[in-house]
């Protein structure tokens, strides 16, 4: 898609060089270098000032916001993205106007929080649930606001945050391997005040963006290569920092290019180019994966995978999930149209009132909110998805990769996540009522 900048205010170089970055006919070498120079400026200052990028700060804040390295910053970071974000965002959707798809779902997650503020009238655990609702409140529904109500409305505004997003997860990745080649993975820079699993679910979706563009790009283009490298080090630091999830996250997502191309023609199977390279990724994936247990050159993440099969070995994660699985289920039979009220899975778990979750948000929401709880939840499900159709995700490959991010998204929230600690779902179920290519209005770079 070619964007075409606004043209900007006169500059001091405006007899060479007009207002519009290009410059005059006849002008000095000099100036038509000048001239691209500031273009190229131009174009990076407006999307590193832009509203997808304090959106990308405001739903990482976790990763980075209690590194010592920030400890010079005089507020909490999340609360100081949250404002400045929402403050933007509301200025954007004034200038663009309200996009009806996304609001038809902000509205009916927000009948979800209606319905969840209502159960707080009956839950055992008063303070659990409070914290958790005002997240739910403000931070989640700001994050599926942002998706479906910013982004969503304008196409590049989307490629502009998935391009921030993979340049975040790369820094994150960088920061884990310099630790690492060292021998040192204890001190984690920017992960040193993260769980493994919040950095995991970062560096996962970066990976993901990037793979899309591997098997987009043109072979052997700079893009292509580039998009390679990227995807390589986002990999090999996955395989580093002991998240199990995230890895299986990302390998059912890169299946996906695979089942989209699938089509069948007069008795054979079409090829596509991106399954192809699926299939050479997958085994190059699996021979790395071979050779580290053969040379006993093994990483956290492996030894973790290693004690799913390992005979006596006691994966405490995995019991401790088994456990609020089946608590969950139990708890619910007893309320089952209305459940127990929000925050309440803590208390009756542990006895007393602290965090604690089933580490699956469908268990959640039906143990907190009954079945009514759940329909409203999962209706915002179907609303975005039905949108999705296999034409659209032939020939969109932006759409494609949000589909990507969302799948490893939900996958972390049926493993891992709390209804109110999966910001990065919310927003990819709002992305995925980007526009339409055939509905797309005419795109500007902007700075807001």
């Amino acid at each position: 898609m070619l964007v075409r900048a606004r043209p900007g205010r006169a500059t001091h170089f405006e007899d060479v060089v007009p207002s519009g970055g290009r410059a005059l006919p006849g002008a000095s070498p000099i100036a038509v270098d000048l001239a691209a120079g500031m273009r190229v400026v131009r174009r990076l200052a407006l999307h590193l000032l832009s509203f997808e990028t304090l959106f990308v700060l405001f739903l990482f804040a976790g990763r980075f916001k209690a590194d010592p390295r920030f400890s010079w910053v005089p507020v909490d970071i999340t609360l100081l993205f949250f404002l400045a974000s929402f403050a933007v965002g509301v200025t954007v959707i004034w200038r663009e106007q309200i996009y009806l798809p996304g609001l038809r779902l902000v509205m009916m997650f927000m009948a979800f929080l209606l319905w969840a503020t209502a159960s707080y009238a009956w839950t055992p655990g008063p303070l659990y649930g409070f914290s958790k609702l005002s997240e739910l409140l403000s931070l989640n529904l700001w994050s599926l606001m942002g998706g479906a109500l910013v982004i969503a409305n304008r196409r590049i505004r989307l490629v502009r945050f998935l391009a921030l997003l993979t340049l975040f997860a790369t820094l994150i990745a960088v920061d884990w391997i310099s630790f690492y080649g060292i021998g040192n993975f204890t001190e984690l820079g920017f992960i040193k005040s993260g769980d493994y699993l919040g950095a995991g679910t970062v560096i996962g979706a970066g990976a993901i963006v990037a793979f899309t563009v591997l098997i987009y790009a043109p072979p052997l283009t700079l893009r292509w290569i580039l998009a390679g490298l990227l995807f390589g080090l986002l990999t090999l630091t996955l395989f580093v920092i002991g998240g199990r999830s995230p890895i299986v996250a990302l390998a059912l997502a890169m299946l996906m290019p695979m089942a989209v191309h699938v089509r069948l023609a007069e008795g054979r199977l079409l090829l596509h180019r991106s399954q192809i390279l699926v299939l050479l990724v997958i085994l190059g994936g699996v021979a790395g994966v071979v050779w580290a247990i053969a040379s006993g050159e093994m990483t956290w993440t492996l030894m973790r995978f290693g004690f799913l099969f390992s005979q006596g070995a006691e994966d405490s994660s995995t019991t401790h999930r088994l456990s609020y699985f089946a608590f969950a289920l139990k708890g619910w039979a007893q309320a089952p149209l209305m459940g127990h009220g929000i925050g309440s899975f803590g208390i009756m778990y542990l006895g007393f009132d602290f965090r604690t979750f089933p580490h699956n948000i469908f268990l959640e929401a039906l143990f907190e909110t009954g079945i009514l709880g759940l329909a409203l939840l999962a209706a915002c499900f179907v609303l975005a998805l039905r949108r999705l159709g296999l034409d659209r995700l032939r020939h969109e490959p932006v759409l494609l990769c949000v589909l990507m991010l969302f799948s490893a998204s939900f996958l972390f929230a049926m493993m891992s996540g709390a209804l109110n600690e999966v910001r990065f779902l919310w927003t990819t179920l709002g992305l995925l009522l980007v526009r339409p290519l055939a509905l797309v209005l005419p795109d500007r770079i902007t700075n807001r």
